[in-house]
């Protein structure tokens, strides 16, 4: 797979190649629509003899105008590299990857398809859901696309949407509701894989250990996860043999009882475990959640509902 960094829409990144299948969009979570949709962009690639190229954002466009003051911040699902690592895991041939910027926020519809369909991805052929929206104000419609993919040449294909088993639409919207009322299970369904973060271990403030509970402290490169509270995970990463699981305890939040700031951090507890994990990337499955975050008059309280969320996890683990 290869990687096309987008800065600013004057200086956009010419693949070379001999013509692309394009799809664009968020792809947060990769869920199982998602994953239909590159599926089918790889086959309708396939069948021309062309490249396949997926265009995405980062951040979310939620989030730049939220900084703006213009709305609230989205719930994010994944971070950008574990978006980047399932497109390249499912045979990608080109991401590029725009950075929603002020130049990408106002470019028009026309100009975002001159510079980035065109221009950066060579298009045959695009192929997108009948809503789709691009360009400045999302006033760039299904309409429009097939209009100038007549002015540029490329043909525009319909990709119908992906239902669940209640005939709603698998969506992005629907996980981040889900994770956010802690419906593992539900969230699960709708992405087809177990809800996971991953990231390196670094140095925290060394807190858990005073508690007698030292914990990883994960690099997490979500910024405004959709999921919180305390959760019974499963961790990969820790043996020499990557697969290979331990269980433990993880909390995902802001850490209202130690910590004024409003940034949010995993931690994690691993049962039965000690060794040092320090630059060691992890994979942290979230299997059931324990309860919600809460705020502790002082640490003796903490360290009490630390050692009550270790007791329920070892038991629900043995069920």
């Amino acid at each position: 797979m290869y990687l096309h960094r987008q800065f600013s829409s004057s200086t956009i990144n010419v693949t070379g190649s001999q013509g692309g299948v394009v799809t664009l969009g968020n792809f947060d979570g990769m869920h199982l629509g998602h994953r239909a949709l590159i599926l089918a962009l790889k086959n309708l690639a396939e069948y021309n003899e062309l490249t396949t190229h997926v265009v995405t954002f980062t951040p979310h466009p939620r989030d730049y105008f939220a900084k703006q003051g213009r709305g609230s911040p989205v719930l994010n699902i994944s971070s950008v590299r574990n978006r980047l690592m399932y497109l390249n895991k499912m045979g990608v041939d080109h991401v590029h990857l725009l950075r929603f910027n002020q130049d990408l926020a106002t470019l028009s519809p026309q100009d975002f398809v001159r510079h980035v369909l065109v221009k950066a991805c060579n298009a045959k052929h695009v192929l997108v859901g009948r809503d789709v929206r691009f360009g400045h104000q999302r006033a760039g419609d299904w309409a429009l696309l097939c209009s100038l993919g007549q002015q540029y040449s490329f043909a525009v294909h319909c990709f119908e949407e992906v239902l669940d088993n209640a005939a709603l639409r698998i969506s992005s919207s629907a996980i981040r509701h889900d994770l956010y009322a802690g419906h593992l299970d539900d969230a699960n369904l709708l992405l087809g894989y177990a809800y996971s973060l991953s990231g390196r271990v670094i140095h925290g403030q060394k807190l858990g250990r005073t508690l007698n509970c030292p914990t990883l402290n994960i690099n997490l490169h979500v910024s405004n996860p959709a999921l919180r509270g305390v959760f019974v995970v499963a961790i990969e990463g820790l043996n020499s043999q990557s697969t290979s699981r331990l269980y433990g305890v993880a909390n995902l939040g802001i850490r209202p009882t130690v910590e004024q700031a409003q940034r949010f951090s995993l931690e994690v507890h691993v049962l039965d475990w000690s060794g040092d994990a320090y630059g060691l990337t992890v994979n942290i499955i979230f299997l059931h959640k324990l309860r919600g975050e809460a705020v502790y008059a002082n640490l003796s309280d903490l360290q009490h509902a630390i050692a009550q969320d270790i007791l329920n996890a070892r038991q629900w683990l043995s069920v």
